[in-house]
This record gives structure tokens, C-alpha cells and sequence, in this order.
């Protein structure tokens, strides 16, 4: 065993690792034995230093050229004036920057920041220079530099031949300048001392000289040249690495996507990419695994609906999860695509008209300032506004005299924005459904239709009104009010006598014809009575209308056409408004009828997609039945093969069914018209063309009997369970039925139930008092969800800087994106103003018309708008457990806002159509900028990525088109053709084209696209590429969505939407590789290689990176974990360093990437298995707990408890079998069992508030604080402290936070609020303090195990040894944990002294202590007092037994021993001579390899028990070696050599 002498010491290792490595060892253990660096002060504070430093630094080097100048001509030293005032300074503020936060963030901003900024601005004159002087290959005159860039962007592929509209000589001097920008701005910031690579290396021109010695003008010289060299390397690494790195990153996609076999072999093997072979042909099997499973699944869920009679659990299991784990459930992919795009649609559309509100905003403010409408009394002013609900409500805006012109344009513009949505609910499916002529008389056709709408149209009729009675059920008309419509009715003044003619017939008022003649011709007027009547009874009408429900019996169809908007009228009584409490907003009313109007747009081409996809679906089962005859195709029994149908249009099937049952038509009446156009009744039912020719008992009969022949399918709009009492109308069409075109087809129930939500009527009492219940406290999760997130500063910062991940995970880095263009984009769609300084604008962030256009289209596609976190908080706080009666007429009669919930009545004049993702309408609350800075960080990545996806393929598709035309050019036919261009540009013509199709064969499988349709297709296409591969609420499954309801996980929506993306990602990349184009295959090389980085490389390689910068062992990692708290047990931490204290501090990565969750199972079972081994457990319990623990880390996001339910845990009585009994999970105390009631409920409801206290209050509330107010004291004991931020950053340094001692420093919580970023400390002391107490409660529960079998009536020897045997195969597994958990803070440096002082402090006795620090196991050893007392009551104890047990672990080891392996070349199995013989270990080992400590290499084995080993007899049977490793059985197997003695 080789030894080496370091320091004096002799040091014994089991191998010959060298003295330098043994050096490093010791050297390691000891540092971490000391605690650290005395001056290292966490993370954040060592980073913020750094950016302190950095940014002295620049002061320094630039205020040192002109000294340095002045010292080289006048030979004098005032530069080191200069840089000593600068040390002092730095001395003086605590600026000295260390670690690897604090040297690495100090040179970044130093040299980094200067010299890419300088060689940017370069590169960038020097375009614009070039544009200015006409010598670029744009040939503009002159343009700006914002123009410069954008023409760029337009022309810059354009040149033929190049990549760039700069020849190569262009771009050598654009490399030159860069270099030259980037050299001459690290010069000049550079400072005294600061190292180079020539430095390292110890050679080479950038060595820089030391100047200590020399003075004057030598010494000046020599720092310009130090300076220079510097430069030099900044300039070259500026210059050249990125280049280097793109073409590398090229090359790398290349090769790995190129298929190397291709050549030489056929079939699978000639198409495997290298990337396949490097992998070990493992990416192609998994891609086999997903198709393979992806077709079951897809096999599966069709059984469901197509098959429904035939099905097993096993189906029932596999078909409707997998329709629940799919946002589209059972529906066809491209159904669920429009679907999921209805929402955006209708967001895009109020988008524009937001923004269309806005200006006319700003425009009433700009003319309300001007001189004359300035001094005008408000009643002129607010004639203004309500001209604008004039136009709105059709008035010509010419006849508007007195409105000025800006208005009279912005007036217009928003009413045309009606009109022209308006005329496209002429392009929509639902009035191309009607005939266009009528089969009988009262039937809609779609001349009927338009002129009633072009009526509406200019009428204002689609304008939506706002009246409170339909929304406020407490509505009352006040008596005032009342005595004034009553007024005018009795005056006749805006009174419509027909409507109060009808209103009061049938009543004791009613109005006969002589007094309405009377009334029309103004002779008379209503009297006081019949006034009274009219109103009471209009107002009761219109509260019961506002209760009625649309149809729906159980259930409401999610996306569905409001038909109400098709049958509005205008109230053109002022009578009526009044009566019915109409509120004039004509901002409400715009903004809100172009969401109606979109809804109704977007539902129908939903709609009509899916009518789409049925036809499809009926036309090709019928195609495939008739093939089936004519190929007389059958099944076993010799039955033609018969598909059956997925749907039916039930106008076919009713008039089949009469056709084929004539006699029907006794029992019921079927009209047409004769050649007058008057009705007549047909008997011959080959007359019958259409349903609407039959009477509500023939649609019924015929509903009924195809319903008994083929069960399983629901019909929408034709049973009383779509449309209620409308279902057998004749006269009913897809206009005026919320199923728009899909009106009259029959689908699949469980479609139909995906496809729609339940609704919970009075008479469903358990569900209902469910919902009335929990209500609250479902908007209680969201609340807390919402403070903890929205409105926390470091979320917001982090929700940004995570996200970049997503861009990471597809391959989006590099060229391809902007990522300042999509900052600045949704900057401007936030902010919407000029920034200004004084009276001068410093930025403008004002939304212009092509941001705007660009932000809705984003917002249309479905590409931002949709983050899943900020959705599932509002979703929480608005949403119930489904919809109730009330919420089903609600959203019957009224518009669904955004398409996916129940909306406030139209009449409601509190909600705001404009805020459908904002939660102003239900919390009241001014956050709404928080949610748009939230929403908007999500939205920069997404737009990012739809531009990368653009280009890159939109870069793919130039290189198919380049590699065709080159087989051309290369081809015999081409090169024949030599002088004649128009044939030769016919066959790139052609190779373009035949590139075009493989093209899109990608983005568009299975269609045909034209060359005019390739531009938007491929928007779509980019677009769906973001939906499918980020996070995208939308897209959220059925499953998942119903889960929020549950008080399990804060974010469900995120986590299912990480692995629906992360699968989609791998799939998506797998099937680019596999694609025949060389160009498409590097995509999905480039986007594979960004997964795999992001899922699990690019944390161990951060990881790894920490540990060897920090010196932080493999074992010390595991350590950390172990000690973490419960929530980061299995979390991959980045080893920061230690404290000043010795602690370790760590960032957990697994909370900054989004994508851990994929791998943080697999380092879950890894880690557990290590553990496993060290507490001894056998292989099986090992691999089973590992695997078990890993299942528990992959669901934990969905069924973890949420904030609010697990602080009301925390607070909850044991007693009532669910609380903690005021301990937190981690063991922190809320209260205490002593403490006074009062002061118990007091701590508890601050447990509570302190998870819907917002983050950014700057406070801190500690476990178990109080106020004093329960005893009135109004002293605490514990009281809420200022917050980390607060205190480090505006209190005096050396502020100490009060119940965690730790210190925060300025520059610290700056970075950290700048970055998002976290770290964690791990405190050894309090660590060891709370696993001790937790020792401490274990150690009591496995003595109950064994105390309880005396409270027992009479129990038996055989009940008390297999009691004894459970309590203590407990107990030492505790003290095991205990052991592990000392070793690890042995390894964090705390010495045994320290140790012990702890816990004996926290109540551990001092027999356990040794016993655990010396590691041996002492057995359990019963109470006396309960031994002599079972005596006592003559209960039969077996003492000798429970002896013999307590003798069979006393003095084991409690640390897991390493098992005796047996020699290969052994020839005799008694051969004892390569066994090492020595005593029992007394006292335990530091970590740390001391003085004459040995490192054993052979198995050891305890010299007493070789003889037992050997020779075992009846005897020797109990000792613990030979009865097994496996000591939870040792005690079995004890009693069974007992018995077979």
C-alpha cells in the first residue's frame, strides 16, 4: 500500500496515484475541513462585485490612456496615481470579486460588453456607409440605420450566388472593421495586471510584461503595449470565434445528418444518418417505438367511437386516456388544429380593435385640449364620446357637423371595422348552408339572410348593448326612474305602442283596436294603469329571459356560434333602453362587437373544418364498403366486410327512413310548395326533398328510429339533449343553431362528450354543493398562485430567462433571429407610448401599424397569447368545476368571450370584452401590467422561434432548390442544350418546382400546394411547429385542464405541456432526419443535438464545470442533495463554492430549466441507488425504492399539493388525520402544542396570508411569526422581517436578517433581481438540527412498534418477538439514515465536536450520539418498567428470545459494508490467505485521509467470526454473518435456527 509524505505527514492510499494527485486530495480535504475562504460571500454578492469591477474597470483603463500619455512625454507616474485611487476605492466599497461568479462576470463586462459592442457598431457604420455611397448591391440612395437593417433583412439573400448582398471583399472588410472595433475597445479598457492567454502559456506576442521595477516612460510604454496586446486578443477572439463556431456548428449538422452508407448499401441502412450510427442505431428505434405507439394510441381511441359494442376494460383504459392525454382528443388532427385556433382568432381581432380604441382615445383627449372645446361645459365634452356610439349605431358622420375631422376618420374607420366583419358572415359556412331557394314557406334561404343583415348592418343592429337587467339578477328599477319612464309612456315620448300592445295582451290592460288607433293618431294616450302594467310586466319577461337556458340539456358544445347575434334587434324605443337599463359605452360596445362578430367567424370555420373532416370521413367509409363488394372482400364467417360509419347527416338518413317507411306519413304531415308558392300537403314521400318539408312529429319518429338501430351517437341540434324543444323544428338550420354547419350530423357520444362540458343542474345536489363549496377555494389556489407568480419581480425575470431554453431545445440558436427584434415588438405592444426624458422623446415604443399587424397575426396563428401558467392562474380564478344552469343560460343566450367560458351577460355593463386574459372583471385588482409584462415574456421567445422556423426553413427550401438545379446543370440533357437559355432556364424552372413539391411534402404532408399558396402554408406551418414544440395553453389535454380543479400541483398545465412539447421535440427531429433532403435532415440534426443538450447535457455539463472549478467531489454533490430540503432532494445542483461559514452554496438548475422534469427521474433512480448501497439495502429493496422514488419525482408536478392547501395542512390539527399539527414538511414549527390557543390561530391564518402575500412586498415572513395580537401584547416574538432585496440593497451593509443570521449585499440582490437567478445555502448546523429532531420522532415510532404488543389483551412469545423484530429492523434503519446524514456533514467539513454539541442540543442522547458518531449499532433494549409489569399480569415474556435478538445487531456497523469477494484464481474455498484480519472499527473515519490512515484493498472480515463462517453448527447459527446480509431478515432467520435447533 504505497504511502506519500505531504507536509510532514505520512498519508497511506490503496493505490500508486502519484504524489501530485495525492497532494491535490489531501490538499481538497483539508480546505473543505476549514469551512472555505474567509472572503468569499456568496454567489450573488461575489457576481455583483464582478459587475462592479467590470464596470470600474472600463472607468479605469479609459481614464488611464491620457495619463499614460502624459507619463510617456513627461516621464512622470501619474497613471499609478490613477489606479491606486481606483484599488481604494474598490477596498473601500468591498469590491473584490471571487470565485468563479465573481472573476468570470468581471471579465464579461470589462472586455466582453466593449468589444462585441464595438464591433457591432462597426460593422453596422459600415453597412450603412456602403448603403449612403450606393456601392451596396441594394442601390438605394440613402437610408438611416434602422432603414439600413431592415432593407438588409429584405434584400439580403437576393444577390445570386451569395448569402449576402456583400461580395467577399465586402465581407472581408466587414471582418477587418469588427476586429479593428473589438481590438482598439479592449485596449482601451483594459487595466493593469489583467491576463492573457500569452500570460498562461508563458510565450507568445500577447505575453504581457510586468512593469514592477520600471518607472517614467518605460513603464508607461511598457502598460500601452500591455494594453495593446490585450487588444489584440480580444479583437482576434471577437473576429474570429464566432465565425468559427457557426461554421463549426454547421459542419457538426452536416456530418451528423449525412447518410456515410448511402453509397454502399441499400434499405434502412443505406438512409442511416451518421447520427443514427453514432447513437447505435438507437434514434431510429426509438422513432420506431413512437410510431409504433403513436399508431396504437391513434387504434386505440378510434375503437372508441367505432366500435363501441366491442369493448374491453383494457380498450375502455387505453383509448379514452389516450383521448384525454391529446388536446384533441378523439378528434381528427386537423378538427383539433381549429379548434385550438379559435381562441387566438378571436384574440387577434380584439387586438386590432383595442388598438383601434386607443387612438380614438388619444384623439378625444388631443381635441378635448385644444382652445376650443377647453373651456365648453362637460355635457358638450361628453357629446363628443357619445357621437361616436351615433355612428356606431349607423348615423352618417357627415350629418355630425360639429365633430372635428381626426374624429370623424377614426369614427368611420371603427364602424367599417364592423361592417366588413359583418359581410364576411356572408363568406361563412353556416349561411352557404341554406338554400337558396325555399322548400316551404317561413324557411331562411340566404337571400333572406343577406338582406336581413345588410339591414342590420346599417342599422347598427350587430351593435352589442349593455343592459343590466340581463346580468344583475338584484336589477330594480329605481321608483324615481320608474315615475319617468311611466311619464313618458303616458306621454307618449319614445314609445313604441305596438311593442306595449303586445307586451299587454292577454292581460286586464290589454289595448283593443279602437284605443290603439287612438293612440297611433295622438288623440289619446295610455293611461296611469296600463303604464304601470307595461313596465312591470316588461321587466319580468326580461328577468326571466336572462334565466333561461339555449337548449342544452346536460351538456354545452365548447365551440359553438352565438346565434342571438343573427337575431339581434335594435331597441329603438327609448322606453325600453330605459326600462331595461341600457349603460351608453360605445368603447364597450365596439371593442365587444368585434369579438362577437370574430367568435362568430372563428367558431363557423371551426365548425365547417369539422363538417369538413365528417364528410370526408362518410365519403371515404362508403368508397371503402363499395370496394368491399366489388372485391368481395369478407370477414371469417363469409360476410362482406363492412366498415362502419364514424358519422351521418341526418337530414339523409331522416328522409331515407321515410322513404323507406311511407306509412309515417299517416301519422304526420309533410308539405310543399304547389306552383303558387303556398303550402300543400305531400302524401308520396319520393315528393319529400328536404326536412323542412315535414312536420315536428315525422322528425321525431324518424329520430327515434334510427337512434334504436344505432346507438352510441349523439345528433347535433336534432335531440331535446342539443337543442332542447328546438331539436324537432323543421325550420331549424345551421344559421340559427349553435352547431353552425355541423347542424344535422350525428357523431360519435364520446366525441360529443369531448367536445363539450357537463352541465350541473339543481336536482345533481352532492356536484352542486361540490361546486358551491370548493368555488372559493379553487380562486383561493389561483390566488396564491398568482401572488407567488405574476406578481413576483424574480418570477417575471425568470420566466424570460428560462424560456430561452425552448429556443435551445429546437436547435433556434444562432443565425436565423433576432432576439432584440422580438423584444422590441412585444416592448411596443406593452408599453404602446414614446419614452420621454423632459420635453424629449429617448426611445419610441409606440405601437405603429406593422407591429400591430404583425403582433395580431402572431396572435391569430395562435403563436403567443397562449402562456401556459399565466392561463391556468386565470383559469383557476375564474373558472368553476363546470358549468352550472345559471352559467349554461348565461353562455346560451350570451356571447362566450374568447370562446372557451362562460361570459357575463351581454347586458352586463361592469365587463370588459378587452381584457378576456386579464383579471381585472373578477379580482378588481390593478395588476394588469404584470400580466402583460408576464404574457410578454413568454411571447418574446415564441416570436423568436416562428422566425427562426421561418428561416431556416425558408433557408432549407433555398438549398433543395440549389441542389436540384445543380443535378440539372450536371446532367447530359442540360449541357446539350448549350446557347439555348430558354430551354435550360424551362429545366431549372422545372428542378425548382420538383424541389417545391418535396418542400412541401414537409410542411404539408398529403397535400398538393401550389406555388401562390407556399408562402402562407408556410407560415402555418412555422406557426404550428411553435404551438406544437413550446408551451402552449391551448393545446393543454382534456385530463390535465380537469385536474386544476383539484387541490394537487400549483401548475399542472406546464409540466403536461413540458412533456407533450419534449416528446414532440424528439419526434419532430427524429422525422426531419428521416426526411430524403439533405437540407431537412440537417434541421433535424441541429434540433436532436439542441434536445438532448437541453433535456440532460447541458446540466451535467454545468454541473460538472462547478465541481471542477470548486473542487466539489461526486460524493459531496450526493451529500448536498441528501441535506437539501424535501422539495430539492432530487434537484441537479451547480456547486457554487462555500461561504464565509463553511456552507455550501449551490443554484438549483432543475429550477431554472424548464426541461428538467424530463431527466430528472433517470437522476432520481441513479441517485437513489447510490444511497441505497450506502445504507445497506438489499438489490431488490435498492432497485425497487429507486424506481419507485423516480416514478414519485415524475409526478410529483400533478399530484404534489399546492401552496394554499399545503399551508392549511401545515396549520390543520393531527387529529384530524390529514394535518401536521403546525410543523411544515420541512419540521419548521408554525406554532407550538404550548402555545395559547389564540396565539395558535394568530400564527396560522399569517401561515396562511404569507401564500397570497405578493413576492414583491418587501417583506419576509419567517415559519411560526406572530404579531402579538392575540394576547394584545403587540410584542412578537417572531416577527415579519424586511425582505433579502430591501435589506441588501437600501438597509446599511452588515444588516443582519434576524432568524437566518445571513448578511445581503447590494450588488448581490441587484444581480439577482437582473438574472432571475437563485442559489441556496446549505446550512450544516441547521441541517443536522432538524434531521435530528426528525431522528428523534422516528426513533420514538419504532419503539412503539414493540411497546404497543403490551397494551394487547394477552399476547403471545411468538407477538412479542416479531414485535421486537419490527421495532428494531426500524430503528436501525433510522439510525442508518442518522449515520448517513452525520458522514455527509462530516464531508462538509463540520467536525465531530460541533457535531455532537448539536445534537445533543436538540435532545439526542448521548448513548445514540456515540453510537452514531463511532458506528455501532446498539440494539433496542425494552423498557423495564413494561417488562416487570407483563410479568406482573402473568403474561408469558420471552426474555431469553428478545436477548438473543438484542444480541444479533449490538455492535454491528451501522455504515454498509463492502461484501467478501472471493479471490478468481482461488482453489481452495477455505484458503483464508487473502483475508486481512483485524478488530471491529471503535470510532469512525473522517473524510478526510488523516496521519497513518490506510485505504484497505482486500476484504475484511471480523477475526471472531471466521470460525462461525466456516464451521457453522447449532450453536453458531445467530451470528449475524452467516444468517445473511440482508438484516431486515436476519431476525426471521434467527427464530427459524431457534426452532430447528
Amino acid at each position: 500500500m504505497p504511502d506519500y509524505v505531504i507536509d510532514g505527514k505520512s498519508y497511506s492510499f490503496a493505490n500508486d496515484i502519484g504524489q501530485e494527485k495525492a497532494e491535490e486530495i489531501i490538499a481538497r480535504g483539508q480546505a473543505n475541513a476549514s469551512g472555505g475562504s474567509d472572503t468569499y460571500e456568496g454567489f450573488f454578492t461575489e457576481a455583483g462585485e464582478g459587475v462592479a469591477s467590470g464596470l470600474l474597470g472600463i472607468v479605469e483603463g479609459i481614464t488611464t490612456l491620457p495619463t499614460l500619455a502624459v507619463d510617456l512625454i513627461a516621464g512622470t507616474n501619474s497613471t499609478e496615481i490613477v489606479e491606486q485611487a481606483f484599488d481604494q476605492f474598490k477596498e473601500d466599497n468591498g469590491i473584490d470579486p471571487e470565485g468563479l461568479a465573481g472573476t468570470v462576470t468581471e471579465a464579461i463586462v470589462q472586455y466582453g460588453i466593449p468589444g462585441i459592442g464595438a464591433a457591432s457598431v462597426a460593422g453596422r457604420l459600415g453597412r450603412v456607409a456602403r448603403i449612403a455611397s450606393g456601392k451596396s448591391k441594394i442601390g438605394v440612395k440613402s437610408v438611416g440605420l434602422k432603414d439600413a437593417r431592415q432593407l438588409g433583412q429584405k434584400y439580403g439573400n437576393t444577390v445570386k450566388g451569395r448569402t449576402s448582398a456583400l461580395s467577399k471583399s465586402q465581407r472581408a472588410g466587414v471582418a477587418a472593421q469588427q476586429i479593428t472595433g473589438a481590438l482598439l475597445a479592449d485596449a482601451i479598457v483594459a487595466t493593469d495586471g489583467t491576463q492573457t492567454l500569452g500570460d498562461f502559456f508563458e510565450s507568445g506576442p500577447t505575453e504581457t510584461v510586468d512593469t514592477v521595477g520600471l518607472e517614467g516612460r518605460d513603464k508607461a510604454f511598457q502598460k500601452i503595449l500591455n494594453k495593446l496586446r490585450v487588444g489584440v486578443e480580444g479583437g482576434v477572439a471577437t473576429g474570429i470565434l464566432p465565425p468559427v463556431l457557426g461554421t463549426s456548428l454547421t459542419a457538426i449538422s452536416k456530418v451528423a445528418a449525412a447518410r456515410p452508407l448511402e453509397s454502399i448499401a441499400s434499405g434502412a441502412l443505406g438512409k442511416a444518418t451518421t447520427l443514427d450510427i453514432a447513437s447505435g442505431f438507437t434514434i431510429p428505434a426509438i422513432k420506431k417505438t413512437f410510431d409504433v405507439t403513436g399508431k396504437a394510441l391513434t387504434d386505440a381511441k378510434e375503437k372508441i367511437y367505432k366500435d363501441p359494442t366491442n369493448l374491453s376494460t383494457l380498450d375502455q383504459i387505453v383509448g379514452r386516456g389516450a383521448a384525454m392525454l391529446t388536446y384533441g382528443g378523439f378528434l381528427d388532427p386537423i378538427v383539433a388544429r381549429a379548434k385550438a385556433l379559435v381562441n387566438p382568432e378571436i384574440e387577434g381581432a380584439t387586438k386590432r380593435a383595442t388598438q383601434r380604441m386607443k387612438e380614438i382615445d388619444k384623439e378625444i383627449k388631443k381635441t378635448l385640449k385644444t382652445e376650443k372645446y377647453r373651456t365648453l361645459p362637460d355635457i358638450q365634452k361628453k357629446k363628443i364620446v357619445d357621437n361616436f356610439m351615433d355612428v356606431l349605431d349607423g348615423v352618417d358622420v357627415d350629418t355630425l357637423t360639429e365633430l372635428p375631422e381626426g374624429l370623424k376618420i377614426l369614427y368611420s374607420s371603427a364602424k367599417r371595422d364592423i361592417d366588413n366583419l359583418s359581410n364576411k358572415i356572408l363568406n361563412t359556412a353556416a349561411f352557404k348552408a341554406l338554400p337558396k331557394e325555399a322548400a316551404v314557406t317561413g324557411q331562411m334561404t340566404q337571400s333572406k339572410f343577406k338582406k336581413e343583415l345588410l339591414k342590420n348592418m346599417s342599422s347598427g343592429g350587430y351593435l352589442r348593448r349593455l343592459y343590466r337587467i340581463f346580468n344583475d339578477k338584484d336589477y330594480v328599477l329605481k321608483a324615481d326612474d320608474k315615475s319617468v319612464i311611466i311619464d313618458k309612456l303616458k306621454s307618449g315620448e319614445g314609445t313604441n305602442y305596438g311593442h306595449v300592445k303586445g307586451i299587454l295582451k292577454d292581460t286586464a290592460f290589454e289595448i283593443d283596436d279602437t284605443q290603439m288607433a287612438s293612440l297611433m293618431s295622438g288623440t289619446s294616450f295610455l293611461t296611469e294603469r296600463q303604464a304601470k302594467a307595461y313596465v312591470d310586466k316588461y321587466l319580468t319577461i326580461n328577468k326571466e329571459r336572462g334565466g333561461r337556458h339555449s337548449g342544452a340539456v346536460d351538456r354545452i358544445f365548447k365551440v359553438r356560434l352565438d346565434t342571438s347575434l343573427l337575431s339581434k334587434r335594435k331597441v329603438d324605443s327609448e322606453v325600453q333602453r330605459l326600462i331595461l337599463g341600457e349603460v351608453k359605452d360605445p368603447r364597450e360596445a365596439y371593442v365587444a362587437t368585434i369579438a362577437e362578430l370574430s367568435n362568430f367567424i372563428a367558431s363557423d370555420k371551426m365548425l365547417d373544418t369539422f363538417r369538413q373532416s365528417a364528410d370526408a370521413s362518410i365519403l371515404s367509409t362508403l368508397a371503402k364498403n363499395a370496394e368491399n363488394v366489388t372485391n368481395n372482400v369478407t370477414n371469417a364467417q363469409g360476410e362482406v366486410l363492412k366498415e362502419g360509419q364514424v358519422f351521418f347527416k341526418m337530414d339523409d338518413e331522416i328522409l331515407k327512413i321515410i322513404k323507406n317507411n311511407p306509412d309515417m306519413l299517416e301519422n304526420g304531415y309533410a308539405r310543399g310548395l304547389d306552383e303558387a308558392g303556398e303550402n300543400i300537403r305531400i302524401t308520396d314521400p319520393n315528393d319529400i326533398n328536404s326536412v323542412s318539408q315535414l312536420d315536428d312529429r315525422l322528425i321525431g319518429d324518424a329520430i327515434e328510429k334510427w337512434q334504436g338501430n344505432n346507438p352510441g351517437f349523439e345528433i347535433l341540434g336534432r335531440t331535446s339533449q342539443t337543442a332542447g324543444n328546438r331539436a324537432t323544428n323543421p325550420l331549424a338550420s345551421s344559421v340559427n343553431s349553435v352547431f353552425g354547419s355541423m347542424f344535422g350530423y350525428a357523431v360519435p357520444k364520446a366525441m360529443y362528450n369531448n367536445m363539450s362540458s357537463k352541465v350541473w343542474a339543481d336536482s345533481d345536489a352532492f356536484p352542486m354543493m361540490l361546486r358551491y363549496l370548493y368555488q372559493p377555494m379553487m380562486s383561493l389556489k389561483g390566488v396564491s398562485q398568482y401572488t407567488k407568480t405574476i406578481l413576483s419581480p424574480i418570477t417575471q425575470v425568470r420566466n424570460v430567462t428560462s424560456a430561452a431554453m425552448f429556443a435551445l431545445a429546437n436547435g433556434n440558436f444562432g443565425k436565423g433571429s433576432s432576439l432584440g427584434t422580438s423584444v422590441n415588438v412585444v416592448l411596443k405592444d406593452i408599453i404602446d407610448r414614446e419614452l420621454k426624458l423632459g420635453n424629449k422623446t429617448f426611445d419610441q415604443m409606440k405601437l405603429d401599424n406593422e407591429t400591430l399587424s404583425f403582433l395580431t397575426e402572431m396572435q391569430e396563428r395562435g403563436v403567443i397569447g397562449s402562456s401556459a401558467q399565466l392561463r391556468e392562474i386565470q383559469d383557476n380564478l375564474r373558472k368553476g368545476l363546470g358549468y352550472d344552469r345559471q352559467g349554461e343560460a348565461a353562455y346560451g343566450a350570451k356571447l362566450a368571450e374568447g370562446g372557451d367560458e362562460v361570459s357575463d351577460a351581454r347586458g352586463n355593463p361592469n365587463f370588459k370584452a378587452t381584457e378576456r386574459s386579464k383579471l381585472k372583471q373578477f379580482m378588481k385588482t390593478p395588476f394588469n401590467a404584470f400580466e402583460n409584462l408576464y404574457r410578454g415574456g413568454d411571447d418574446i421567445w415564441k416570436i423568436y422561434n416562428y422566425t427562426f422556423e421561418m428561416n431556416k426553413f425558408r433557408n432549407a427550401r433555398r438549398k433543395m432548390h440549389n441542389a436540384e438545379i445543380k443535378k440539372v446543370k450536371q446532367g447530359s440533357l442540360y449541357k446539350s442544350l448549350e446557347g439555348n437559355n430558354q430551354a435550360q432556364l424551362k429545366l431549372i424552372g422545372d428542378a425548382t418546382r420538383l424541389a417545391d413539391e418535396d418542400f412541401g411534402k414537409h410542411i404539408a404532408p398529403g397535400e398538393n400546394i401550389q406555388i401562390k399558396d407556399m408562402e402562407e402554408r408556410f407560415k402555418q406551418f412555422a406557426a404550428d411547429n411553435v404551438r406544437n414544440l413550446v408551451p402552449n395553453y391551448e393545446l393543454v389535454p382534456e385530463a390535465i385542464t380537469g385536474l386544476r380543479g383539484l387541490p394537487f400541483g400549483d401548475f399542472i398545465a406546464f409540466p403536461a405541456e413540458i412533456l407533450r412539447t419534449g416528446f414532440n421535440i424528439m419526434d419532430v427531429s427524429m422525422k426531419e432526419l428521416s426526411s430524403n433532403s439533405s437540407a431537412i435532415r440537417e434541421i433535424g440534426a441541429r434540433r436532436m443535438m439542441g434536445a438532448v443538450t437541453s433535456f440532460g447535457l447541458l446540466g451535467t455539463g454545468l454541473q460538472e464545470f462547478g465541481k471542477s472549478m470548486t473542487g466539489t467531489s461526486s460524493e459531496e454533490m450526493d451529500a448536498y442533495n441528501r441535506l437539501a430540503a424535501p422539495y430539492q432532494r432530487n434537484s441537479q445542483f451547480i456547486p457554487l463554492g462555500k461561504n464565509k461559514d463553511g456552507n455550501p452554496e449551490v443554484m438549483d438548475f432543475s429550477h431554472t430549466n424548464p426541461y428538467a422534469m424530463l431527466a430528472k427521474p433517470l437522476h432520481t433512480m441513479l441517485r437513489n441507488l447510490r444511497e441505497g448501497s450506502k445504507l445497506d439495502k438489499g438489490g431488490v429493496e435498492n432497485t425497487t425504492n429507486a424506481m419507485f422514488e423516480a416514478l414519485a419525482e415524475f409526478v410529483a408536478p400533478f399530484a404534489g399539493v399546492s401552496m394554499i392547501y399545503e399551508a392549511a395542512i401545515d396549520i390543520a390539527p393531527r387529529q384530524s388525520g390529514i394535518g401536521r399539527g403546525g410543523e411544515t414538511v420541512s419540521g419548521a414549527k408554525v406554532y407550538k402544542d404550548a402555545d395559547a390557543p389564540g396565539k395558535k390561530l394568530e400564527k396560522s391564518i399569517i401561515h396562511l396570508l404569507d401564500t397570497i402575500m405578493p413576492n414583491m412586498v418587501p417583506l419576509r415572513v419567517p415559519t411560526g411569526a406572530d404579531l402579538g395580537l392575540s394576547d394584545f401584547s403587540f410584542t412578537p416574538v417572531k416577527s415579519p422581517e424586511i425582505s433579502r432585496f430591501v435589506r441588501g440593497t437600501f438597509m446599511e451593509q452588515g444588516s443582519i436578517e434576524p432568524t437566518t443570521g445571513r448578511e445581503y449585499t447590494s450588488g448581490g440582490e441587484l444581480f439577482r433581481a437582473f438574472t432571475g437567478l437563485n442559489t441556496q445555502v446549505i446550512d450544516r448546523k441547521k441541517v443536522l438540527g432538524f434531521k435530528s429532531q426528525e431522528f428523534k420522532s422516528d426513533r420514538s415510532s419504532a419503539a412503539s412498534l414493540f411497546n404497543d404488543v403490551f397494551y394487547l389483551e394477552s399476547p403471545s412469545r411468538d407477538t412479542f418477538i416479531e414485535g421486537y423484530a419490527r421495532a428494531d429492523n426500524a430503528r436501525f434503519k433510522i439510525f442508518k439514515k442518522l449515520k448517513l446524514v452525520v458522514d455527509d456533514i462530516r464531508k462538509l467539513g463540520l467536525e465531530d465536536t460541533e457535531i455532537r454539541q448539536i445534537m445533543k442540543a436538540k435532545g439526542v442522547g448521548r448513548d445514540e450520539i456515540n453510537s452514531v458518531l463511532n458506528d455501532i449499532y446498539r440494539s433496542f433494549r425494552p423498557n423495564k418498567d413494561k417488562r416487570k409489569e407483563a410479568v406482573r399480569k402473568g403474561i408469558d415474556y420471552p426474555f431469553s428470545e428478545i436477548q438473543d435478538l438484542i444480541d444479533l445487531r449490538d455492535f454491528l456497523p451501522l455504515s454498509a459494508q463492502k461484501p467478501i469477494q472471493e479471490a478468481e484464481d482461488k482453489k481452495d474455498p477455505l484458503d483464508l490467505s487473502s483475508l486481512r484480519i483485524q478488530a471491529p472499527k471503535s470510532n469512525a473515519t473522517s473524510n478526510v485521509a488523516s496521519q497513518s490512515t490506510t485505504i484497505p484493498t482486500a476484504p475484511v472480515l471480523p477475526q471472531a467470526s471466521l470460525d462461525q463462517v466456516i464451521f457453522p453448527s447449532a450453536a453458531t447459527r445467530n451470528v449475524a454473518d452467516f444468517l445473511g446480509s440482508n438484516l431486515d431478515n436476519r431476525a426471521k432467520n434467527m427464530d427459524i435456527a431457534r426452532r430447528t435447533a
